[in-house]
């Protein structure tokens, strides 16, 4: 009986700390936030869509006019879609410059939820850059389509 009482005290003692270190939040710059695939700045979670470990929706906002530009890179095994880990808002003209890393065509699109503001195409093993104009209050996210996909580059100022 003193046995299987140890044994469940130690087994609530685990999964307590294990819930604890699941559910501490976790702090970095937008910069320095990599992922175990090596992506830095991008993820598979949409921002638009509420969090794995929350019920709200990202409140991350990076404003170009105050923080400057924001520099990404991202890989894929398979088709899948990557997002940036922020919103963006704050000026009249964007500059998004992408480096296509890979042997497949990769399909940027700066948009909402519900509405698409610019959709471009960077063909394999190149680098294209487009400007597109925006209101400044308006948030938006920049979303990355290919299969086996691999890229990096940077959002700013126009």
């Amino acid at each position: 009986m003193k046995r299987t009482r140890e044994v469940l005290s130690a087994l609530t003692t685990i999964i307590l700390m294990m819930t604890v270190a699941f559910c501490m939040p976790d702090t970095a710059r937008a910069s320095e936030i990599t992922d175990s695939g090596g992506n830095v700045g991008v993820s598979t979670q949409c921002p638009e869509q509420p969090e794995t470990r929350g019920t709200t929706r990202p409140s991350n906002i990076w404003e170009i006019d105050k923080s400057g530009a924001y520099n990404f890179s991202g890989t894929t095994y398979g088709f899948q879609d990557l997002y940036t880990n922020w919103r963006f808002k704050g000026v009249n003209k964007y500059r998004v410059w992408v480096n296509n890393l890979s042997n497949n065509t990769i399909t940027v699109q700066a948009r909402s939820f519900f509405i698409l503001y610019k959709k471009f195409d960077v063909p394999a093993g190149t680098n294209t850059m487009t400007t597109f104009d925006m209101n400044p209050s308006t948030h938006f996210y920049l979303q990355f389509s290919g299969m086996y996909i691999t890229f990096s580059g940077t959002i700013s100022q126009a």
